[in-house]
């Protein structure tokens, strides 16, 4: 009988734990994921379909460092953008699916480009931010409007934190 090889040795990404279980990183980003994604492609199904569709390390830095900013910026009359996280507990509050906010923002990292130019997200450091119309009447209803997404069954909800957080951006 075949002992079974322990890849851990072979490969960096891969960790076995003080129970014996081997866990599996991402080779790109570092992530944990499952050992049939880790055979089949030595990385998540995401990062492996970014590189499929050209993708690389090289270009999502020129990338994101095209929308990189030094400091938060500010609409023509003077307000701070808001941050995505911020904008995501919004939009749970009022019923919209954050998928469709993710939509609208260029889909994860931005890499197909915002919907409508408002909703162009900018980072500071590790932070997205948007325009504050995004949080408001216009960009709520345009999120509304905007077709696909998951369709949200929950019922609007709010801690007052996230309350104390909106209250000091307005």
């Amino acid at each position: 009988m075949a002992k079974k090889q322990d890849k851990s040795t072979e490969n960096p990404n891969v960790v076995t734990d003080a129970d014996g279980n081997e866990k599996f990183k991402c080779q790109y980003c570092g992530k944990w994921i499952s050992p049939n994604s880790f055979d089949e492609h030595g990385a998540g199904s995401y990062c492996y379909k970014l590189r499929e569709s050209g993708w690389d390390d090289v270009r999502l830095a020129e990338h994101r460092a095209s929308l990189t900013v030094e400091d938060v910026p500010q609409s023509d009359d003077g307000r701070d953008f808001i941050k995505v996280a911020i904008l995501h507990k919004i939009c749970v509050r009022n019923g919209i699916p954050v998928s469709r906010m993710v939509k609208a923002i260029g889909g994860d990292r931005s890499l197909d480009g915002p919907m409508h130019p408002t909703f162009q997200p900018f980072y500071v450091g590790r932070a997205r931010y948007v325009h504050p119309d995004c949080g408001e009447a216009w960009g709520l209803n345009y999120l509304k409007e905007l077709e696909g997404g998951r369709n949200s069954s929950s019922t609007p909800r709010g801690s007052g934190e996230e309350k104390e957080m909106e209250d000091a951006l307005a």
